[in-house]
């Protein structure tokens, strides 16, 4: 499938405004820090603020963002999906993307962040969040390291993930689920400490 898709890539990429390059790559490549921040400002306000319902989004968030980069790494893995630039040299390489290609783990992470906040976001930052995230997704293609499958295939993981999360959430009981946080939280570790178990470099935001 990923002939079909190189035509699309190369167009994507060949009519990309150039003189944004620097600025797309930058917020490319720094998508988990407006993901660590937005964590960060939730946080604050569950904790210093002892907002309740902040400390339920914190923790709807954070389990789902866990969960998405554990179905991200195996899926990766499952999947074995090449670079569009590792098949074609018509492709330029111009961002992070040494592992394997489906899904992406970038528009996974935005969208996960999307799916949760929808809810609670007001109309303008439901807009803000919404351009940020496809943004992201139009970035991976126009920098040469996604398919466009690949970001589709990151925004239903990312869906998944959320329902996965809520569903957990609203049968199990809260040790069950303090269990489920603990072990996700691990497992993300032991995957980001241990990438050698498979060839290529793997990165579950990658």
């Amino acid at each position: 499938m990923e002939y079909n898709e190189l035509p699309l890539v190369k167009f994507v990429q060949q009519h990309r405004p150039e003189e944004w390059d620097d600025i797309i790559s930058f917020l490319s490549l720094h998508v988990s820090y407006v993901s660590l921040l937005i964590v960060l400002l939730i946080a604050y306000k569950a904790v210093y603020r002892k907002k309740i319902f902040a400390r339920r989004i914190l923790f709807r968030l954070i389990t789902a963002l866990l969960l998405s980069g554990i179905l991200n790494f195996l899926t990766k893995i499952f999947v074995a999906r090449p670079r569009p630039f590792a098949v074609s040299p018509e492709i330029v390489k111009m961002s992070s993307g040494g592992s394997f290609s489906f899904p992406s783990g970038h528009t996974t992470e935005v969208f996960v962040l999307v799916f949760v906040l929808w809810h609670y976001a007001g109309r303008w930052l439901r807009a803000l969040l919404l351009v940020w995230a496809l943004f992201i997704a139009y970035s991976r293609v126009a920098l040469g390291v996604h398919y466009p499958t690949d970001v589709a295939g990151g925004m239903a993981l990312a869906f998944l993930a959320v329902r996965l999360t809520d569903y957990v959430l609203a049968n199990w009981q809260a040790d069950k689920t303090t269990f489920l946080f603990l072990f996700l939280f691990f497992a993300n570790f032991h995957f980001l400490q241990n990438k050698a178990i498979i060839p290529l470099k793997i990165d579950p935001f990658f």
